[in-house]
C-alpha cells in the first residue's frame, strides 16, 4: 500500500498527467501492459485514474477542472456537484464542521462564503487528498483523524480557545433573513454522513451505522446550532424523524438527473412543533440562479460564494467513453487551481409543506384521452408524500388512486415544460391490457421497441417485456397501470 503523501505526489506528477493525456486518445487494447511498463507497481493507480477522470468530468465538473483528487470509491460516494451547490443555499452558517468529510465536496461548497471550516476524516488517503484539494482555501482548515474524537475534544477546545487556529464548533447566533427555509438562527453547523455499509454489509438502522448518529445526536446538538444528516434515498423519513424524537426541523428529498440522490435532515436541540418537508428538483442544463417556490411565492436566494474569478457553466449532459476522441486538456485538469467563480447553484424547484399537511389528499379523477398530458412527479415529491399536494395546487386531475400520475389539459402546457418538477408525457392512446392483441396493436402503431414503466400494475416491467416481446428502445413510452374501475391499461405516450 502506497503511503498517502506518496500517492498524492504520484497523482499530481507529470508522468501520470502525460499518460492520461495519451491514453484518452487510444483504445483499451494493451492499456494494462502500457501502464505496467510506465509505472510498474503503481500501474493500478494510473488505470484507476482513467475512470476517475472520466466520471469526475460529469459528476463534479468544476472541481475536476480545478485539479481535485479523488479515489474511485470517494468519487462514487461523494455528493454530485449540482446537488452540493443547491444544498449550499441552505447550509448558511457562522461555521461549518464536517465530521465525515470523505471527498470534501459538500464541505467545499458549504464553506465558499469564507466561513470557518473544520473537516474530520479517518481515512489517511482521503485526508492527504483533502489537504491537497483545500490547499488554497482562504478559510482555515482543521483536518482531524476522526470526527468522533473531534467531537469528544470539543470541551477541551472550548476551555482553551487559544489552541492555534483551531476552528471551534461553539454555538453562535446568526439570523439570515435571505434563507427562505430557515425559521431559526443558524449559527454553527455540523454535517454528518454516516456509513450505512459498515464492514461491507448494508444496514437500514441509524443505530447500526458508523457512527451511531442517534446516540451522538444529544452531544451534537449541544455543541452546534444545527446538525445536518445526509442519508441514502432508501432512508425512511418518518422513521428517522421518530428516532430524533421531535427535534427534526426540516427534511429535504433531492432529485437530479431523474433520480432521488439523497435525503437530508436538519436537527436542532430545541424540540419543534412542526417539521417542514422540502421536495427539491434540480433542472437539467446550464448553470442558473435558483428559482425557489415557497408556499406559492417565488424568490431568488442570494448566492454566498466569493467573487474572485470568471463564471463557468455546468453541463449535466456530458458523456464520453475513454475511446472517444476528446481533447486531452478537457479530460485531464490543469495541475494548478484555476481562478474560477461559482455564482450560484443550478436552477431548481423547491416545494415545501408542513409535516402535518402531508397526509393523503383527495384529487378529482379524470379519464385519460389521446392528446392529454400525463404528469409524473419527481421521486422527491413521491418520497415525501407531497405529489398530491403539488398536483392539487396546480389543478391537475388524478389518473388513478394511489398511483402518482396526474392529468393536465393540453391547453395548460407550462411555458417551460422542461423545467417542471418531474416528467410530462403526451398520451397517444390508452389501450386495454390484453396480451394476445396488445403486441399486435403496438406494432401496427410502429412501436417495436419501447421504454416501460409499471405502477399500480400486477406485472413488473421484466414480466411485461417477456410477455409482449418488446425490447428496450425509444419508439414510445409504455406506462402500465390500473384505472379506478380495476381496468388494466397500457398508456402509449411520448415524452413531452
Amino acid at each position: 500500500m502506497l503511503e498517502p503523501e506518496k500517492l498524492v505526489e504520484f497523482l499530481c506528477g507529470q508522468p501520470l498527467h502525460e499518460f492520461l493525456q495519451t491514453e484518452v486518445m487510444r483504445t483499451e487494447s494493451g492499456r494494462i501492459s502500457r501502464a505496467q511498463k510506465a509505472f510498474g507497481p503503481l500501474a493500478s493507480y494510473a488505470l484507476e485514474q482513467l475512470h476517475v477522470h472520466q466520471k469526475a468530468r460529469i459528476k463534479v465538473p468544476w472541481l475536476h477542472n480545478n485539479g481535485w483528487l479523488f479515489t474511485q470509491r470517494s468519487l462514487e460516494q461523494c455528493t454530485s456537484e449540482a446537488v452540493a451547490r443547491v444544498k449550499s443555499t441552505w447550509l448558511l452558517a457562522s461555521s461549518f464542521t464536517d465530521l465525515t468529510t470523505g471527498a470534501g465536496v459538500d464541505a467545499y461548497f458549504a464553506s465558499r462564503s469564507g466561513i470557518p471550516l473544520s473537516m474530520a476524516e479517518n481515512d489517511p488517503v482521503l485526508r492527504s487528498m483533502l489537504a491537497y484539494n483545500f490547499r488554497c482555501a482562504r478559510n482555515h482548515l482543521n483536518i482531524c483523524d476522526d470526527g468522533i474524537a473531534y467531537l469528544q475534544g470539543t470541551e477541551c477546545l472550548k476551555s482553551n480557545p487559544k489552541l492555534g487556529n483551531q476552528t471551534l464548533p461553539i454555538k453562535s447566533e446568526s439570523d439570515d433573513l435571505l434563507n427562505p427555509i430557515d425559521r431559526h438562527p443558524i449559527g454553527s453547523v455540523a454535517y454528518i454522513d454516516p456509513d450505512r455499509r459498515p464492514g461491507g454489509r448494508r444496514t437500514f438502522s441509524w443505530q447500526d451505522s458508523l457512527p451511531n448518529v442517534v446516540a451522538l445526536m444529544p452531544r451534537l446538538c449541544s455543541a452546534f446550532n444545527s446538525v445536518w444528516v445526509k442519508s441514502s434515498p432508501m432512508t425512511d423519513p418518518a422513521a428517522s424523524m421518530h428516532a430524533w424524537d421531535g427535534h427534526t426541523t426540516d427534511v429535504f428529498a433531492i432529485c437530479w438527473q431523474g433520480e432521488l440522490k439523497e435525503i437530508l435532515f436538519r436537527v436542532q436541540q430545541e424540540a419543534t412543533d412542526e417539521c417542514r418537508l422540502h421536495a427539491v428538483h434540480i433542472y437539467e442544463g446550464d448553470h442558473h440562479e435558483p428559482i425557489v417556490e415557497m408556499d406559492g411565492h417565488s424568490t431568488l436566494p442570494q448566492a454566498h460564494e466569493t467573487k474572485d474569478s470568471l463564471e463557468i457553466p455546468i453541463s449535466h449532459k456530458v458523456s464520453a467513453s475513454l475511446n472517444t476522441l476528446i481533447s486531452p486538456d478537457a479530460f485531464f485538469p490543469q495541475k494548478e487551481p484555476l481562478s474560477l467563480e461559482i455564482t450560484g447553484p443550478p436552477q431548481f424547484h423547491l416545494f415545501t409543506r408542513n409535516l402535518s399537511e402531508s397526509s393523503a389528499m383527495h384529487i378529482n379523477p379524470s379519464q385519460a384521452r389521446p392528446g392529454d398530458l400525463l404528469f409524473e412527479p419527481h421521486a422527491g415529491l413521491t418520497r415525501l408524500n407531497l405529489s398530491g399536494h403539488y398536483a392539487a395546487e396546480m389543478g391537475y386531475a388524478q389518473l388513478t388512486p394511489h398511483v402518482p400520475y396526474f392529468l393536465m389539459n393540453s391547453a395548460t402546457i407550462p411555458p417551460c415544460s422542461n423545467q417542471v418538477p418531474g416528467r410530462i408525457f403526451r398520451i397517444r392512446d390508452v389501450l386495454n391490457y390484453q396480451p394476445k392483441t396488445l403486441a399486435t396493436q403496438l406494432k401496427s402503431m410502429g412501436i417495436n421497441r419501447a421504454m416501460m414503466a409499471s405502477k399500480g400494475f400486477y406485472l413488473a416491467v421484466a414480466q411485461l417485456r417477456s410477455t409482449l416481446k418488446i425490447p428496450d428502445g425509444a419508439d414510445a413510452y409504455l406506462i402500465f397501470t390500473t384505472l379506478s374501475s380495476n381496468r388494466p391499461v397500457c398508456i402509449v405516450a411520448d415524452l413531452g
